[in-house]
């Protein structure tokens, strides 16, 4: 994962435990702007009934295992995007 996505998907973690720097929230805003996808994925994870469903997956005592496998979706997902705008800066004009 490139340095820039292993950034967003920081800012995304930190975001749930404390403010942002002011430097940190303009990536973000940045960020969210770039796609549509971005926003959906952002509210995804601030929407309290899908963190609560997904978090009800797993044991209270593996809470810490729950939010590992949130960071590798968010993971996941920064890398499939990634390739995605890879493949579109190497796609000829349309």
């Amino acid at each position: 994962m490139s340095e820039q996505w292993e950034k967003i998907a920081m800012i995304l973690i930190n975001n749930h435990n404390e403010p942002l720097t002011p430097q940190e929230a303009q990536e973000l805003k940045e960020w969210l702007s770039v796609a549509k996808n971005n926003r959906y994925f952002f509210n995804e994870l601030h929407d309290k009934n899908v963190l609560k469903q997904e978090l009800s997956k797993f044991d209270p005592a593996a809470k810490q295992a729950g939010w590992k496998n949130i960071r590798q979706k968010i993971s996941l997902y920064l890398d499939t995007i990634s390739l995605v705008a890879q493949g579109t800066k190497h796609s000829p004009a349309g």
